[in-house]
């Protein structure tokens, strides 16, 4: 898969741009306006892990970033237990966040569908401020291999 953030032919990224601009259309002038200039978003989700008919909490981050204007990658993802797990319940919860990431990354580059998707969805459910922000700059992410 082309990476398209360093795609030089130049009707790809024009091809990502109308389609990212499409997926949000029916957003308010204001917040495109505002998506435009941001370097990314930090989106948050809570979501219950089940475990072998047991529910642990979790807090998720998830960082897009725009990498050129209106062309938007997985920068990197964060994936916290909210409450107690055994050695065993981590290594699941680990093996969880690794497809998580998977889900927006392949081993050829980035998968955009996916990351259209998140965005549109979180933007287009008026969740401004509750679960996601705007970021002025990414943060510096050290990544661990497994």
């Amino acid at each position: 898969m082309i990476d398209i953030a360093s795609a030089s032919n130049c009707a790809i990224p024009q091809i990502y741009v109308a389609a990212f601009n499409r997926k949000t259309a029916s957003l308010s002038n204001t917040l495109r306006a505002r998506l435009q200039h941001s370097r990314a978003i930090l989106v948050r989700s809570h979501p219950t892990i089940s475990i072998n008919g047991g529910s642990i909490p979790a807090s998720v981050e998830t960082i897009f970033e725009q990498v050129r204007p209106s062309i938007w990658k997985f920068r990197s993802q964060i994936i916290d237990i909210d409450g107690p797990a055994s050695k065993a319940e981590q290594q699941i919860i680990h093996s969880w966040a690794v497809e998580r990431r998977q889900h927006y990354v392949s081993p050829d580059g980035p998968r955009l569908e996916p990351v259209f998707d998140t965005l549109a969805s979180v933007l287009e459910s008026g969740r401004e401020g509750r679960d996601f922000m705007l970021l002025s700059r990414v943060p510096a992410v050290m990544q661990r291999n497994a």
